[in-house]
């Protein structure tokens, strides 16, 4: 009787790893989100094969904690974009006021395209200086500066000790 439970096991195994298809194709809404995009296809299906090799790849220790600090950094980075884009405003009059400024230098290029430009230009500036600003709150709400200092300190005596002691 077990023999043959082990061997009903072994066979629906064997089935189902043998129907498991090579194959990469686009789901239904993957097609209608493309439109018949080229390049997004090819992107698409390159992606999915890329990760259909990745998916048996085994990560040693180092690998794996690359990958865990890579992916940290990426977080981090999409939260403070995040923050930062919702804070950052830039209006009509700005980007009009930076345009009337730099008519001389713009005279070649049509309002139609500089506008856009010196708009998107201004909100990366902005982005940028409102991750600033919520680092240095940061900085000022944990109190970070002290704690750089005092580990600061603790390594300018860890320093003199060493030079003390490659001295002897």
């Amino acid at each position: 009787m077990r023999k043959y439970i082990l061997l009903g096991i072994l066979s629906v195994v064997l089935i189902g790893c043998s129907n498991t298809s090579s194959k990469i194709e686009l789901t239904p809404s993957e097609i209608r989100e493309v439109e018949n995009n080229q390049n997004e296809i090819a992107g698409i299906l390159i992606k999915k094969a890329i990760l259909k090799d990745m998916n048996g790849y085994k990560y040693d220790r180092e690998e794996k904690e690359a990958l865990d600090e890579a992916k940290e950094n990426l977080e981090i980075e999409f939260y403070l974009n995040r923050l930062a884009t919702k804070r950052a405003k830039v209006t009509d009059e700005q980007v009009i006021n930076i345009y009337e400024a730099n008519k001389v230098q713009l005279k070649n290029i049509s309002p139609e395209i500089a506008l856009p430009q010196i708009k998107e230009q201004l909100l990366l500036q902005q982005v940028n200086f409102e991750k600033i600003n919520y680092i240095n709150s940061l900085i000022e709400k944990y109190n970070l500066n002290d704690i750089f200092k005092s580990y600061s300190n603790t390594l300018k005596v860890e320093e003199k000790t060493e030079i003390k002691n490659n001295k002897k």
